[in-house]
């Protein structure tokens, strides 16, 4: 279990930190940085696992908002009215 909860730790580090990245840049390009609902779920992860004893059905919640998230945003959002423009 210790071993999982390393990983889970490693992930959720660098996961993070590629959100911060793209953060940053957006933060460089535009001045503005978008609320991202994604990178706050993996805040919450982060900062469960990182304790001493993680709540690992926190961590289950987390992750299958996480999922849920993603399901949504990869749905197709149709850029033109149903039968042509």
């Amino acid at each position: 279990m210790d071993k999982k909860i390393s990983q889970l730790r490693t992930f959720f580090r660098v996961s993070n930190a590629a959100f911060d990245f793209t953060s940053a840049i957006q933060s460089a390009f535009n001045g503005i940085v978008s609320p991202n609902k994604m990178h706050q779920l993996h805040k919450l992860a982060l900062e469960e696992i990182e304790k001493e004893s993680p709540d690992l059905s926190k961590i289950d919640n987390l992750l299958a908002e996480m999922e849920n998230l993603a399901e949504l945003n990869s749905q197709p959002n149709p850029k033109f009215p149903k039968g042509g423009v």
